[in-house]
């Protein structure tokens, strides 16, 4: 199993090279330039674009650039940013520990739910509850993340003031007791966790009705149901273990979506997580920023995809002894 997580970790250091290169070079080469509102301001001579073009580096080879990118990544240091100055990794700091919250909360609801509605689906296939559940798994696909977001906002932030429209807490937080703020950041966070909840909730849903049939399906469960084991020990120890492999793959191919879908929520919500960062770095060409969240975001997906290869490989230890003699 050592060998195993150790080649998958020499893997993900080629697969960060790579990501961190292609997506350098794309920024870079892309219309446009941070010091836009600079170098186009009329008042601001030519010696200070110069100068200001040369403190950032711009005036170099774009490989040279990258380079010099590459060497201070290795010490951890993500640069400066190019819109306040503030050093890059301070304000990843202050905004990972959101971004990450949501989505491991989103996480534990989606594997909570979808894991029963897909087994329940898989026993009562046809019938009246498994259509109501087909309905609602399509209807969360079809489901834009950004309208539903709106949707909920309208509804029940707008007209029936449920919960608040946007923003982490409110204005009078500081004054609330300890368990006031737990109750004020929950009624502020269930919109943003419902909307990165939904879509994927249906999604894995779908997957494990699909493969808990099929398991339900298989000789070794018609064998076991032969032996006269009973029903809950063949559903748990044998039908669900081999439906699960396929949803452990797809629960971690499902972090860069939730990740992804952060800047949608984030957004629109006005929450001061990684999302909303990367739109603000976006909007200002704040190279170094962008840089900075992609490479924090590659590495949070290549850890999840590496927790599923692991989870996979404890599922079933073929995979885990396939790899082991290669």
């Amino acid at each position: 199993m050592l060998r195993f997580i150790i080649r998958r970790l020499f893997n993900i250091v080629f697969l960060l090279v790579g990501i961190s290169l292609v997506s350098f070079l794309v920024i870079h080469l892309s219309p446009g330039s941070p010091l836009g509102g600079v170098v186009f301001n009329p008042k601001v001579s030519l010696e200070v674009k110069a100068k200001l073009t040369k403190i950032y580096g711009l005036d170099k080879p774009l490989i040279q650039q990258y380079l010099d990118w590459l060497r201070r990544i290795v010490r951890f240091d993500f640069g400066v940013s190019l819109l306040d100055g503030r050093r890059v990794i301070d304000k990843i700091k202050e905004r990972i520990p959101l971004t990450l919250f949501i989505n491991l909360i989103s996480l534990f609801i989606i594997f909570l739910i979808a894991l029963p509605l897909g087994i329940i689906g898989a026993l009562k296939k046809g019938s009246g509850l498994d259509r109501a559940i087909t309905v609602f798994v399509f209807v969360g696909f079809s489901f834009p993340s950004f309208w539903l977001a709106l949707l909920l906002m309208q509804t029940l932030a707008v007209h029936w003031q449920i919960v608040p429209v946007s923003g982490l807490v409110s204005v009078d937080f500081p004054y609330y007791s300890w368990a006031g703020k737990v109750w004020d950041l929950a009624r502020h966070l269930v919109l943003p966790i419902f909307v990165s909840t939904f879509g994927a909730l249906a999604g894995i849903s779908r997957y494990v009705r699909e493969e808990m049939h099929t398991a339900l399906s298989s000789k070794f469960i018609i064998l076991a149901r032969a032996k006269g084991l009973p029903q809950r020990l063949i559903l748990l120890r044998h039908a669900l273990r081999n439906a699960l492999l396929p949803v452990i793959t797809i629960l971690g191919l499902s972090v860069p979506g939730l990740l992804g879908g952060s800047v949608i929520f984030e957004t629109i919500f006005s929450l001061p997580g990684m999302g909303r960062l990367f739109y603000e770095g976006v909007m200002a060409r704040d190279y170094p920023l962008i840089m900075g969240l992609l490479v924090i975001g590659a590495v949070l997906t290549l850890l999840g995809n590496l927790l599923a290869d692991i989870g996979y490989a404890l599922a079933d230890p073929r995979i885990r002894y396939e790899a082991e003699e290669k």
